[in-house]
């Protein structure tokens, strides 16, 4: 259980500080004052950023983006306090005084490496996926036909994973239309605008 709360550069919030938390607490705010947005820090941190959740909290608030030559990395912007990625910019979510249990997101860029483990599998190769950061200084040292994507990494309790926001990208676009064709409506409606409100009104006393 948080006995506080911090949370930095996370939707809404560019910083909140909680000092103390009770075993039940209440959240109330103003229209668009960030109270999802804690909602949704919370479901990341119980989850150390589940790709599922983070499928669900873009899902959810329907965030518009716009596809542009870097898609994958777009709709998960709008996680981020102004909605953009900056260099060492990232979401902390968790205690107030314990670093270390924290959730870390950060967006990072990556090269993809396959690391051979010492043991073989039906006579084939095992080979262990490993990632590492590009940036300024080693962008050139990796060969051009270097397999690069955008991830999240993702920091908590000592323990370090990637999301590849390219295939993140593919589920919200399968799930939208999903959705959408779930929603076909089995039924039509007919406008009143051509009736005045006092043959409408008949209309529903003959109903009742």
């Amino acid at each position: 259980m948080l006995n506080s709360l911090l949370i930095e550069n996370f939707r809404s919030l560019e910083k909140l500080e909680v000092p103390q938390l009770g075993q039940i607490n209440l959240i109330v705010g103003r229209n668009n004052s960030g109270k999802s947005s804690v909602l949704d820090a919370l479901k990341l941190y119980a989850s150390f950023s589940d790709e599922g959740t983070l499928v669900d909290i873009i899902d959810e608030h329907d965030e518009f983006y716009i596809l542009e030559e870097d898609s994958s990395v777009s709709p998960y912007e709008s996680l981020f306090y102004g909605r953009r990625f900056k260099e060492n910019h990232k979401i902390i979510i968790g205690e107030l005084n314990d670093p270390e249990t924290r959730l870390s997101i950060e967006a990072s860029k990556a090269v993809e490496l396959h690391l051979p483990v010492d043991k073989e599998s039906g006579g084939f190769l095992a080979y262990q996926v490993s990632y590492q950061d590009i940036d300024d200084q080693n962008e050139g040292r990796f060969e051009e036909d270097s397999n690069v994507v955008n991830t999240f990494k993702i920091t908590q309790n000592k323990k370090t994973k990637r999301i590849i926001l390219d295939n993140l990208a593919d589920r919200i676009y399968r799930n939208r239309n999903r959705k959408t064709k779930m929603n076909i409506k089995s039924y039509s409606d007919i406008t009143t605008s051509f009736i005045s409100n006092d043959e409408l009104g008949d209309a529903w006393d003959k109903v009742g």
